[in-house]
């Protein structure tokens, strides 16, 4: 059952939130980001698995994994992976591209040495 927060305002009155595990409400409890050890006070999100990180912290985090850091649940669907995974594909497709637009070359390259004894490469 929960209780009725401890916090004393500045105006000596009690908060009137409701306590979530403890004796504080969420408003009233400082939050550390689990990357950084620092109090999160602005810019904070929050992952399906209800764990919270400075967006700075876990979007340097994304770039390593899709996972929290913290419990291990896969963030799939989490606009920054999906995002991220997005740029990774493209970047596959566009590097599968050049890498056999390149093996091309090296082929007419190679046919052209064979046929020529050597390549004129003002003419190639």
């Amino acid at each position: 059952m929960s209780e009725q927060c401890k916090f004393i305002k500045a105006n000596g009155l009690r908060c009137k939130f409701k306590t979530k595990n403890g004796e504080f409400c969420q408003r009233h409890t400082k939050i550390e980001c689990p990357i950084c050890f620092e109090e999160i006070k602005s810019d904070k999100m929050i992952l399906s698995c209800d764990h919270a990180f400075h967006v700075g912290c876990i979007t340097q985090w994304y770039v390593h994994s899709d996972n929290c850091p913290v419990c291990r649940v896969s963030q799939g669907k989490d606009p920054f992976i999906k995002f991220k995974n997005m740029v990774q594909d493209d970047m596959r497709e566009k590097y599968r591209d050049a890498i056999e637009s390149l093996e091309d070359e090296i082929l007419r390259l190679r046919h052209r040495l064979t046929r020529h004894g050597r390549i004129d490469f003002n003419n190639a």
